[in-house]
């Protein structure tokens, strides 16, 4: 098991299941470090987490608030505004939309690439305004 092998017990991984699964995401993000940091602290003088499992586990939370953060600007809607003021064509906004919905249930290595040349889009070259 995966959680063994960074140094988890069973209790260890239960416990941060729960974390990741009850953990709210900030929307200040000022003080999201500060809130993860205090909030491991807490499992670690509950016995819950190590001492030494401190920095993985911040991390993991800031990971977890950065993750909440794409997954929101992805699932909004992004007026014509927007997207003509990043230079895509009007032509090209429908499948843009599309995209940024299908992404929401991709795993990294499905997602394009994004180049200067525009954006790979399911073999469409949708070409920005120079």
């Amino acid at each position: 098991m995966i959680s063994a092998a960074i140094g988890f017990n069973e209790n260890q991984q239960k416990s941060i299941v729960d974390l990741l699964k009850n953990h709210q995401t900030n929307p200040d993000k000022s003080k999201r470090k500060e809130e993860n940091e205090r909030i491991i602290k807490e499992a670690i003088e509950l016995g819950k987490l190590s001492k030494s499992q401190e920095r993985f586990n911040i991390a993991m939370l800031n990971a977890s608030d950065d993750q909440n953060d794409i997954d929101n600007f992805l699932a909004h809607e992004v007026s014509d505004s927007i997207l003509t003021e990043k230079g895509f064509y009007p032509q090209d906004f429908c499948d843009i939309r599309k995209f940024m919905n299908s992404s929401l249930n991709m795993i990294p290595s499905q997602m394009v690439q994004i180049d200067s040349s525009g954006m790979n889009l399911k073999g469409h070259l949708l070409k920005k305004r120079s």
